[in-house]
């Protein structure tokens, strides 16, 4: 299993190249069971529609 920082910066180097994203506030990763569990919150574009957030969050 990698290491959390690890695999936290992974995931703030991603949200980086997201242009819509304007602030990473929390990233909280955790294994259980053997798979990795990640909750992240973030800041957007004050003029975005709920349904395109929602698409951008699903994929980056």
């Amino acid at each position: 299993m990698r290491p959390q920082d690890e695999i936290e910066q992974d995931i703030v180097s991603t949200l980086e190249r997201v242009h819509q994203v304007q602030k990473i506030t929390h990233i909280y990763c955790h294994y259980l069971h053997r798979k990795l569990l990640v909750h992240i919150h973030v800041e957007m574009e004050a003029n975005l529609i709920i349904s395109e957030a929602r698409r951008i969050a699903i994929e980056a």
